[in-house]
């Protein structure tokens, strides 16, 4: 199956094979090492592969059962105790998805495949659940909180490395920086004095940190916003989330509905996406 849209000219053919072809150079690109976790682009990157129905349904269950095991833990344990990370690792451990950091030992040709099958799966779901504005919000929250999960787990340099792969405008203080508003950053960010050397900041165009801003934990100054690294996960799950949301209403009401040529694709994909949906109610929530 195809995940772009077929063109009727030769030429839109071409323009379109090019562009699948750039998204997979573009996803391999993510993906290379161990050291660049393919999720940290956020999944602004959609898919360009060519893949069979029993591989697409297979990857779809693959990702539902990964969300509603992590949902099912959640519901149960908190997120931060070792006791639901040995639980929901434990759950998933048939999936073939880099699930946690570190996970392993896997070849780098096993890698790039986990990275593959966990961009497709996303990009599968968003299209499945993006017909309901509940269903849409279900996803976008449980894909939001898993990413959160996998972030707690990372090492704060790979995070830092991968940024600017996913285009985020962001600036990490130096420490002349950090030293010039340090009681700023004391009061605004609710740190204590004896932790401040250690810490990491940043600062962002505060639009983009508006869960922070609404939680008052950043010190704002002229239209930007400044926080810790701890604070850095709530920034990237908040934009991935929104980035989502977005896509996904994009996709129901214009590309779904409104464009003629892809009605044949919805046609051949309901019974797919029904398929994923019904198999999905009989996994306990």
């Amino acid at each position: 199956m195809l995940f772009s849209g077929a063109r009727s000219s030769a030429n839109d053919t071409r323009n379109v094979r090019s562009q699948i072809s750039n998204n997979q150079q573009s996803i391999k690109g993510h993906h290379s090492g161990a050291e660049s976790p393919g999720y940290l682009q956020l999944y602004k990157v959609p898919p360009g592969d060519d893949i069979s129905l029993q591989e697409f349904d297979e990857i779809a269950m693959e990702r539902l059962k990964l969300l509603k095991n992590f949902e099912n833990c959640k519901d149960s344990l908190q997120v931060h105790t070792k006791e639901f990370f040995d639980k929901f690792t434990s759950s998933v451990r048939d999936v073939k998805l880099i699930v946690t950091p570190g996970q392993g030992p896997l070849s780098p040709s096993d890698i790039a495949e986990c990275w593959r099958r966990d961009n497709i799966g996303h990009f599968i779901l968003r299209l499945a659940f993006c017909r309901t504005p509940e269903n849409q919000k279900w996803l976008s929250q449980v894909e939001g909180e898993f990413l959160r999960f996998r972030l707690r787990h990372e090492r704060p340099e790979v995070v830092n490395a991968a940024l600017t792969a996913c285009n985020f405008e962001i600036h990490q203080l130096s420490e002349n920086e950090k030293s010039e508003i340090q009681h700023e950053l004391l009061y605004g960010c609710c740190i204590r004095d004896i932790d401040f050397r250690e810490k990491v900041f940043y600062r962002v165009n505060f639009l983009d940190a508006i869960e922070l801003v609404r939680r008052g934990m950043v010190h704002l100054k002229k239209g930007f916003a400044y926080f810790p690294f701890d604070d850095l996960l709530s920034i990237l799950v908040s934009k991935m989330k929104v980035t989502m949301q977005a896509a996904m209403a994009f996709f129901f009401a214009t590309v779904l509905y409104r464009t003629v040529r892809f009605r044949a694709v919805l046609f051949r994909s309901k019974f797919y996406i029904a398929t994923v949906l019904f198999r999905a109610s009989f996994i306990p929530r």
